[in-house]
């Protein structure tokens, strides 16, 4: 049977990657959760793994032995031009990130283990690195989740770590670092 929630999808990817050690972050809405700003999704939007493209046929096995469907051939051309690949369990849609950048080696260190309800152990992004993956999409939505997010952690968002990646990710002069400057504002009102 299919799990049914983006809940139970994310606790059956992580098995799989815990079982073939490949080190793994949920972020997206899941982890949103965890750092205090709930929201509805109908999908597993950001699991970060860190392994290289060397490793991908393991990836792919491991998100196979979860229940989803993947194309490979059409992941292999998605993860050389975007850094991730879209898979499908059931009807939730699952975008697995590939580690690309220099960023990925932080967000692995930065990782935070946390309990499930059901007492299981799972790797989210820290709340900075969730805050940082939705400055580079600012799509409405993200804004709205950047928004909450800062207000929720407000005193205890690495700041410093944002400012520094921020620039390095997104070019000079872009609106996501003004975004972020005015979210640092608010946050402090």
């Amino acid at each position: 049977m299919s799990p049914s929630s983006p809940t139970e999808v994310a606790g059956r990817l992580a098995n799989r990657f815990d079982e073939d050690n490949l080190p793994y972050a949920i972020g997206g809405a899941l982890a949103l959760g965890v750092w205090g700003v709930p929201r509805m999704t109908s999908d597993v939007e950001d699991i970060a793994v860190f392994a290289g493209e060397g490793e991908l046929d393991r990836v792919f096995e491991a998100v196979e032995r979860a229940g989803a469907m993947v194309d490979r051939n059409e992941a292999r051309r998605a993860v050389t031009r975007a850094g991730f690949f879209v898979a499908h369990l059931g009807r939730t849609r699952l975008d697995v990130f590939m580690a690309h950048h220099p960023w990925h080696a932080e967000m692995q260190k930065r990782r935070v283990s946390l309990a499930t309800p059901e007492g299981r152990a799972r790797w989210f992004l820290s709340a900075e690195d969730t805050a940082l993956a939705k400055l580079i999409y600012a799509r409405p939505k993200d804004i709205e989740d950047l928004q909450r997010l800062f207000t929720v952690q407000a005193g205890r968002l690495d700041l410093e770590y944002l400012r520094h990646w921020l620039p390095l990710i997104v070019p000079a002069g872009d609106t996501r670092l003004v975004l972020f400057d005015d979210l640092v504002r608010r946050s402090r009102l």
